[in-house]
């Protein structure tokens, strides 16, 4: 469950950061919903619940720069924070209110991920197979900020299939998209490297499928994500929704990091080999080189 909103959480937001060749402004929601027993535990647990407040944002956009401007709080993002992006490969989380920011590196993120991946699949003797992905034209449905859009239904199902030790383990894996997009605006607003991470699953002989799928279908006005259990019971639907958009020409200075802005340290307590309390510094960049 945790997996699921965190992978959707960063499609969401990069798909945000870096949406169009031509500049645009938009303002979107998003929102995750739990299901049965992911429903009682996020109840019990107030920083699950923190965690799944639905927020707002306005995202200004251009070439593949582009910047997130949050409209509400979170756990993780205070109101008026916001994120540059020039390329989509460096992002700043910037705190305007202590001119601060924490730098990411998404590309050494993503080869991390991989990597991972990689290794885990040789420890586990990991492969996948039954893959189906299925694209079902459901038909015109309406308009979205002023927009016409046309509904698909994007169905992902797989078996992951590991063996450890002498363990056989076999779980299937079953993703639900419903996908409004409008021919106005073209897919190919959205960079190809963005595009990738909207609808993934990290398995390269899926996601592959998938792109072929979506390829050309158009504009993305809203998305839902519906995760399922064990029993194929559903689990959570995540939602992201452009609520207002209009096309402009936008300065390129909006995607650089401001001047002034410094980068923000983070303090962990910790102790040293005699029990004795120490404090550690570190930035959030350096957890990933």
């Amino acid at each position: 469950m945790k997996r699921t909103i965190r992978t959707f959480g960063i499609a969401l937001l990069m798909t945000a950061a870096t949406i169009a060749q031509a500049g645009v402004i938009y303002s979107a929601r998003t929102q995750t919903e739990m299901y049965g027993e992911a429903a009682e535990q996020q109840k019990q647990n107030p920083m699950l619940q923190q965690m799944l407040q639905p927020q707002e944002m306005k995202i200004f956009a251009q070439d593949k720069g582009g910047r997130i401007k949050f409209l509400s709080d979170s756990m993780l993002y205070k109101k008026g924070d916001f994120m540059v992006t020039e390329d989509g490969s460096i992002m700043y989380i910037c705190d305007p209110q202590a001119k601060t920011y924490h730098k990411l590196d998404l590309k050494a993120m993503k080869g991390q991920a991989e990597g991972m991946m990689k290794t885990m699949t040789k420890m586990t003797k990991m492969s996948y197979s039954n893959v189906f992905v299925n694209l079902l034209d459901k038909g015109n449905a309406g308009t979205i900020a002023g927009y016409p859009v046309r509904k698909y239904r994007l169905l992902v199902e797989y078996d992951t299939n590991m063996k450890i030790l002498f363990k056989k383990i076999k779980n299937h894996e079953r993703r639900e998209f419903f996908i409004y997009v409008t021919p106005k605006l073209p897919m190919s607003l959205v960079p190809e490297y963005n595009s990738s991470q909207m609808f993934t699953t990290g398995v390269e002989q899926v996601d592959s499928q998938i792109q072929s799928k979506l390829k050309g279908l158009g504009f993305p006005m809203k998305t839902e994500q519906l995760s399922y259990g064990k029993n194929n019971e559903l689990t959570s639907k995540s939602t992201f929704e452009i609520t207002s958009i209009q096309e402009k020409s936008l300065n390129p200075a909006l995607f650089k990091l401001p001047i002034g802005y410094t980068e923000k340290e983070i303090r962990v307590e910790g102790t040293d080999s005699e029990g004795n309390t120490e404090k550690h510094k570190f930035k959030m960049g350096d957890l990933f080189k």
